[in-house]
């Protein structure tokens, strides 16, 4: 049986390295540089956005909740390019990034500016996005931690 993800709260380490900014290929097989920290840094975040999300289509984007989900959008823009090509080819078929659609999953779920805004252009998916985004990190754990 495969360890579930520390996703609890505590600090984070340092930014992913550079060189994660590989091309996306078919390839499952996690990049050697990719630790199972980093992969619980980045879990912590997604974990934290993920309430914010469900709080704020909750009680709306009050000016708390909208505040976290800045910070935790600025760490994603910052730090989610580096294990994107780990996660894209772990999406569910039938999540791929379209003319329509130019952002994956994840990107989806932090990629307007405001709460607010990912409140009004929610198109009553986040849910499925959420289930879908989380079964990439598991399949990411697994892999992970089969080659570590």
């Amino acid at each position: 049986m495969t360890p579930k993800l520390n996703c609890g709260k505590r600090a984070m380490s340092a930014p992913f390295p550079r060189h994660f900014l590989a091309p996306l290929t078919d390839d499952k097989t996690p990049d050697p540089a990719l630790t199972i920290q980093s992969l619980e840094d980045f879990c912590v975040q997604y974990e934290s956005l993920v309430e914010v999300l469900c709080d704020g289509a909750t009680y709306g984007p009050e000016p708390r909740l909208s505040a976290k989900y800045e910070r935790i959008r600025t760490w994603m823009l910052q730090n989610y390019p580096y294990l994107r090509k780990e996660l894209v080819g772990r999406l569910e078929s039938g999540s791929e990034i379209t003319w329509e659609t130019p952002r994956d999953m994840f990107e989806q779920l932090f990629a307007p500016n405001t709460l607010e805004a990912f409140l009004a252009t929610d198109d009553g998916h986040m849910i499925q996005r959420i289930m879908s985004t989380r079964q990439a990190l598991d399949g990411l754990n697994t892999d992970l931690r089969a080659t570590g």
